[in-house]
This record gives structure tokens, C-alpha cells and sequence, in this order.
């Protein structure tokens, strides 16, 4: 299991023919009471005829998340192949409908020969449409079993990327795969389905002190398009030993977008859960972007003015999302914008050190005399007025921009040096050569977990400071 909230996606199982389930229940107490005085007999009678007695579950992916709902993500029809060690299929069982009801688990018996089977398990998806995958015709007791490794499945013709929890019109399709062997006697195992889709959901809260924040849009990526697998490749989704997704080789990335009805969010309600948005999406790769994990944009409104903020999911366990997987993002609003504090050290008898411009998204530092510089860039709280202990947030030097050579060293006077991250005091510092006029710029960006409980997902500034060097 991935940590914190990438999880698997979510079961339960709903029940609403309850009477019916407790009638159910007592022809099965009934039959538990009868089996119990025969097991002995009917165990020894199965090893001395090489039969084993299968008692079986077909189940979905379990997860922490117990509470949540949607029957769509859960088992209305199932069926299962059991293919022997000459790879002729031995058995298939099946459950058509379950009617009014869907399940997250079902039991079935099944008398076996004692052998060694593949066991091909599949849930909310038609016998036919695997038959037509495979284009070998029905696959009938007797017959040979496939190869279904490399068969492929258009799931975004059944659920395009990004529909929406509510939206959702058709069960997810599951499928799985495990090896079993029969050697007499009473043979108990569950049959794991595992959902082709993840799901992601998005909770906003709104931790500014004073100030209602309305969501506009919101996007997400990057996403990739085009097939599946059909079967789960198991070497990236141990429960706990979960690795990045395998997609086939040509794939198109998307980045979703979504219009949001402009909730409102109050003031100072990072307690509680303000606002939710839940899709589903293909299982994804995040090599396509930039920063090579997924981004998340939105525009919002803050006092009646604009903005566009940006959230990253940074961690190395959120560079690939997998099928079943349930990715939760907390996104919290807060009062942080980000500041630059410069010293400037010129030579005894210089001019003033440095005159500093502060606008939305970049600084302008004007310095008229050369020597030794340094900048600290801060995230400051708006509404306490203090600044953040450098130790909650990071940041780094994404480019360097110096046509005029602002920085270049002095042979004579050996004054002048590129800017750099101090490993110690972690500012910038640089040194101006006082015989270059001009203009150079620093680029940079800033990472800040804006929830210590969730420090993977972060809010991310990019911020440019001009040097202008006056004669």
C-alpha cells in the first residue's frame, strides 16, 4: 500500500435485499452444520478419488477506506476460468445478475481434478468481450486458454479520463489472475478482481484567516489516453511493494479539465471538509511533464481579485498512478505569498546598496555600485505579517540569465560571481563586477507543503528577480 492516500480504491458492499441475505444466511448455517458432520468423509472420499473441493470467493482489492461509497466500483456480474496445467480450460462458473444488489465478495464451490490452475477471474465485464479481445472464438470447457498477457482494452471508450464520481453510468470492469493448486481434501482461496480505473479526489479547505476563497476551474495531469492492459500486471501492484504503472509503449497524455460550480469556501475552515471533487481516470505515467510528477492548476477568487495557484504531488511515490489505486489530494487555501529580502555589501564610500520593486510574480533589484550580494527569498503569512520558518519550505535556482555579464569576474580587481545557493545560510549569493552596466535576471522556484499532515502535496510559486546594474 502506498503511504498516506494512495490507497486502493474504495469497497463496500451494499446490501438491500437484507432479508433476503439473512434467509440466505440460515440455508447457509444450515449447510456449514451438515458439511461439518461429513467434512471427514467427504475430505478423505476427495483424496482417494484425486478430486479437491474448492471453496471459494471471488473479491475486490480491499482498502482502508471503508467508508466510502459507490456501487459502481463494486461486483454486479462476475465469472472465472480455471485452465489446468495442459492449458485446456477445466471449468468456468459464473454469476449473471445480482439483481437489485452488488457485492464486494461472493462464494462458490467448485469440484476440481487435482492438478495445477491458472484461475482467470472477471468482474463486471462480458464472457463475449473477452472472446472478442482474444479473436480466438468462445472460450468453452475443453477448449485452450489464450494468452491474454499482452491483450490490450479500450477502457476510455467505457470510461473517458475524467468522469465524474456521479456521472459514472456503468460498473467498473475488473479482472485478475492467480495460480492455484489442487492436491485433495478442502481447498479454500479468494479470487482478487482488480478495477482497470483509479480514482482521484480532490478536498479543499480553506485555511485563510479572514478571506472566502472561490474555486473557478481546476486542472490535472498529465493523464494518459489509449488502452490497457487487460489483465493486472502484479509486479507493480503488491500491497505493499506498489511501483509505477506499466502503459503500453504509444500512448497521448491529456490534462483534464474541470469547470466547478465557484464554491465558496469560508474563512478559517481547514478543520472540516469544505469541498470534494472525485473522478476517474486510466492509469497514468507523469514522465511527459516537466517536473515529472502531476500538476494541479486552478484559478480562483481571493478578495474580489484573481489568482492562479499551482499544487504538485512531489513525493517519488506520486510519479505514476495505477489501476484501483485511490489517489486523495488535500488542497488548503492559505494567506502565504512569497517575499525577497537583499543585502548588498559595495565597497567603503559606495552608494546606496540596493533599491528592490516588488510586483505579483517578479523583483527588480537596482544596484548602483558592484560587490557581493545576497538574497533571500521568504514566504511570508499575510494576515500574521511574519515570515516562515526557512525550514517549511524550499527552494531552488531554475535558471540564470547574465547577457551583460553582470556577474562575470574582474581580472584586475578578481570582483564579480555568478549567483549561487549558500549550502549553509541557504541564500543567494552572487558579486557584481562595478565596471558592468545592465540587466540580469534569476529565476526561481519555491515549494511549500501547505498541509504538515500531507507534506507530498505542495503549493508552487515561480518567482523572477531582475539585477539591474546602474552605472
Amino acid at each position: 500500500m502506498r503511504k498516506l492516500n494512495k490507497t486502493n480504491c474504495v469497497i463496500n458492499a451494499v446490501t438491500k435485499m437484507k432479508m433476503k441475505i439473512n434467509i440466505l444466511s440460515i440455508y447457509f448455517m444450515l449447510a456449514l452444520v451438515a458439511g461439518l458432520c461429513f467434512s471427514c468423509s467427504d475430505d478423505s472420499k476427495d483424496v482417494s478419488n484425486g478430486q479437491t473441493m474448492l471453496y471459494g470467493s471471488i473479491t475486490t482489492r480491499a482498502s482502508v477506506y471503508q467508508d466510502a461509497e459507490g456501487d459502481k466500483e463494486l461486483i454486479k456480474t462476475w465469472w472465472i476460468v480455471f485452465v489446468n496445467s495442459s492449458n485446456k480450460i477445466a471449468a468456468i462458473i459464473n454469476r449473471d445478475d445480482y439483481k437489485d444488489y452488488v457485492v464486494e465478495r461472493d462464494g462458490f464451490t467448485l469440484e476440481l481434478a487435482n492438478d495445477t490452475y491458472d484461475v482467470y477471474s472477471f468482474a463486471n465485464i462480458d464472457k463475449s468481450t473477452i472472446e472478442g479481445l482474444t479473436g480466438v472464438g468462445s472460450l468453452t470447457v475443453g477448449g485452450t486458454m489464450p494468452d491474454l498477457s499482452a491483450v490490450e482494452y479500450q477502457i476510455n471508450d467505457l470510461i473517458a479520463n475524467g468522469t465524474l464520481k456521479e456521472d459514472l453510468s456503468v460498473f467498473i470492469p475488473m479482472t485478475g489472475k492467480e495460480t492455484i493448486t489442487a492436491t485433495g481434501g478442502r481447498l479454500e482461496e479468494d479470487f482478487e478482481v482488480i478495477r482497470m480505473v483509479a480514482k482521484v479526489e480532490f478536498v479543499f479547505r480553506n485555511s485563510c484567516k479572514i478571506r472566502t476563497v472561490t474555486i473557478k476551474d481546476l486542472t490535472f495531469g498529465p493523464i494518459n489516453e489509449g488502452n490497457v492492459l487487460l489483465m493486472p500486471d502484479y509486479s507493480t501492484l503488491g500491497l505493499d511493494t506498489e511501483t509505477n504503472p506499466v502503459v503500453p509503449v504509444v500512448i497521448a497524455t491529456q490534462t483534464l479539465s474541470f469547470t466547478l460550480p465557484n464554491p465558496a469556501l469560508d474563512p478559517n475552515s481547514h478543520s472540516i471538509e469544505s469541498y470534494t471533487h472525485s473522478f476517474y481516470i486510466r492509469e497514468s505515467l507523469a514522465e511527459s511533464h516537466i517536473t515529472k510528477h502531476f500538476s494541479i492548476k486552478m484559478h480562483i477568487i481571493r478578495d474580489e481579485k484573481p489568482e492562479e495557484l499551482v499544487y504538485t504531488m512531489t513525493e517519488k511515490d506520486y510519479t505514476g498512478i495505477n489501476r484501483n489505486d485511490y489517489l486523495l489530494i488535500p488542497i488548503t487555501f492559505t494567506d502565504y505569498f512569497v517575499d525577497i529580502n537583499v543585502n548588498c555589501y559595495p565597497p567603503i564610500g559606495g552608494y546606496p546598496a540596493v533599491m528592490v520593486d516588488k510586483k505579483p510574480d517578479e523583483f527588480y533589484c537596482t544596484f548602483s555600485t558592484g560587490g557581493a550580494i545576497e538574497i533571500q527569498p521568504v514566504v511570508k503569512d499575510a494576515y500574521t505579517e511574519t515570515d516562515l520558518n526557512p525550514s517549511q519550505y524550499e527552494y531552488e535556482i531554475l535558471e540564470i540569465n547574465d547577457p551583460n555579464e553582470l556577474f562575470s569576474n574582474d581580472t584586475e580587481s578578481h570582483v564579480g560571481k555568478l549567483p549561487s545557493i549558500d549550502p549553509i545560510t541557504g541564500e543567494i549569493v552572487g558579486e557584481l563586477n562595478p565596471k558592468k552596466t545592465g540587466t540580469a535576471d534569476i529565476y526561481i522556484h519555491v515549494s511549500i507543503p501547505t498541509d504538515p499532515s500531507h507534506p507530498e502535496v505542495r503549493q508552487e510559486y515561480w518567482r523572477r528577480i531582475y539585477i539591474i546594474k546602474k552605472p
